[in-house]
């Protein structure tokens, strides 16, 4: 899944390790939107989410087949959600940034 991150502390120092998150917990908000229209949305507490095949079919089928938009973004305790990462799913769970 896609992460971002705040930078505290030494956040300089690019020494093979992760800089600090700025936040008390790392929270994402995941959406399927079918044009703008928000189909489906969860909040993850950790960079993983499964996109349950029947929720695919259900989703598609609500959008006639025509491709799902997934976004995903941090979000902040302080500022809400950051940047939103996105991806197109096709008709045939193909998937294209």
């Amino acid at each position: 899944m896609l992460r971002s991150k705040n930078a505290v502390g030494d956040a300089d120092l690019w020494q093979g390790r992760n800089i600090p998150l700025a936040e008390a917990s790392e929270r994402y908000r995941v959406r399927i939107l079918a044009q703008s229209e928000v189909l489906r949305e969860a909040y993850p507490e950790r960079p993983v989410w499964i996109y349950e095949k029947a929720w695919y079919v259900s989703d598609s089928k609500a959008n006639n087949m025509n491709g799902l938009r997934l976004e995903v973004a941090q979000l902040s305790d302080r500022f809400g959600p950051g940047p939103s990462a996105h991806m197109i799913i096709s008709e045939n769970l193909e998937v294209s940034a």
